[in-house]
């Protein structure tokens, strides 16, 4: 189903999955989640948002940060 219509409580829980996630050290579904975050935000805080989890894949050598992002943290249209 996604997100549709559930924008804001999409926010909420991506908000708290990313807090659980780099509690235990999940950093790269961490990264994805704020990747999703990012996009479903917008704006300059949102495009900061996809550009930290993309830079942080990049490091690790993910050539599609987008593409991870969709497998990780599925429910978000590819951007």
């Amino acid at each position: 189903e996604g997100v549709q219509g559930n924008r804001d409580a999409a926010v909420v829980e991506l908000e708290q999955a990313i807090a659980a996630l780099d509690a235990v050290d999940m950093a790269l579904y961490a990264a994805a989640a704020r990747r999703q975050l990012g996009i479903l935000r917008g704006g300059e805080e949102g495009a900061a948002l996809v550009a930290e989890a993309d830079r942080f894949m990049r490091e690790r050598q993910i050539v599609n940060p987008a593409t991870m992002a969709a497998i990780l943290v599925p429910g978000f249209a590819l951007a």
